[in-house]
């Protein structure tokens, strides 16, 4: 049952359609924020073309210093397979979390998780082995993420002649911490499939949460300073869990919770989104398939 399972997440047009995204955005999100510093400077020439074209010319040159590659904060923000241009929102965080509900979720619309009952009745074993086949694909994407970093790593630090200030151990760490985030996510993913069922809602809820998570950092931040409740909202915690501050490690701004209590956070977050999902699947029936 497992290689079924796996074999239908391989051959689902949205896996697709997600890899696609999510490697687009490790290579463009990886080669900006390795030359960072160049670009701003870029923009803040293109004012003295075009007056008050960019705001780049705000930012103080120990900010932009503080960006190059030379920095090993920023060198773990563009080994992160997890992570976007370092603030803690990125594709592969989302994707994950979309590819874990829309694999429950068509099920439901298709009428499969049916069939699937009736090999398995056993409704936690059979969610059990659709979260196994989950953890299997994303760990397997994880791989290539890892080797598309690791690359735009190494030819932005040959290109600007930086040595590297992290070590294999740590490089294997954030790699490591990488994929174990995005398969927690992926699980939170599952769980929303699972409780709500739906495609179309799942994916609503899933954006109205990461809308207002996005809304509420920045205004809890300006409010109080430092970490707030808001910091320990799950989307956000990837780069903590993985990298610490990251990019912005030693800013006024930096907010960090630590990577010890954002991994705890963000697993309490799963158990918590698999637990309601499981009560679900465990104590309703099942529908032949739903309108979506």
């Amino acid at each position: 049952m497992l290689r079924s399972e796996l074999l239908r997440i391989r051959t689902s047009r949205a896996t697709a359609a997600i890899a696609a995204v999510v490697f687009a955005e490790a290579v463009v999100g990886g080669l900006v924020v390795s030359f960072l510093p160049g670009i701003l400077k870029a923009l803040i020439r293109l004012n003295d073309v075009i007056p008050n074209a960019t705001q780049a010319d705000r930012m103080s040159p120990e900010t932009i210093d503080a960006l190059r590659l030379g920095h090993e904060n920023v060198q773990a923000t563009v080994a992160d397979p997890a992570g976007g241009f370092g603030l803690g929102f990125s594709a592969a965080v989302i994707g994950a979390v979309v590819l874990g509900a829309f694999y429950v979720t068509n099920g439901y619309r298709h009428g499969s998780i049916a069939l699937n009952a009736l090999v398995q009745p056993s409704r936690i074993r059979l969610l059990g082995v659709k979260a196994a086949a989950l953890t299997i694909t994303v760990l397997a994407a994880c791989l290539p993420l890892v080797i598309v970093r690791a690359g735009i790593l190494a030819f932005a630090a040959a290109a600007q002649d930086v040595g590297g200030t992290l070590g294999m151990a740590d490089l294997a760490g954030i790699w490591l911490r990488g994929a174990g985030s995005l398969v927690l996510f992926g699980l939170i993913g599952l769980g929303v499939g699972f409780a709500v069922r739906s495609p179309v809602a799942s994916l609503t809820m899933i954006f109205t949460v990461l809308l207002i998570e996005s809304s509420l950092r920045p205004i809890a931040a300006l409010i109080a300073g430092g970490v707030t409740p808001a910091n320990y909202l799950p989307f956000g915690l990837s780069a903590d869990a993985v990298r610490g501050p990251g990019l912005f490690s030693g800013m006024s701004f930096d907010s960090s919770v630590g990577t010890l209590a954002a991994g705890i956070v963000l697993a309490a977050w799963t158990g918590a989104l698999l637990f309601l999902g499981a009560r679900r699947f465990v104590r309703d029936d099942i529908p032949v398939s739903t309108s979506g």
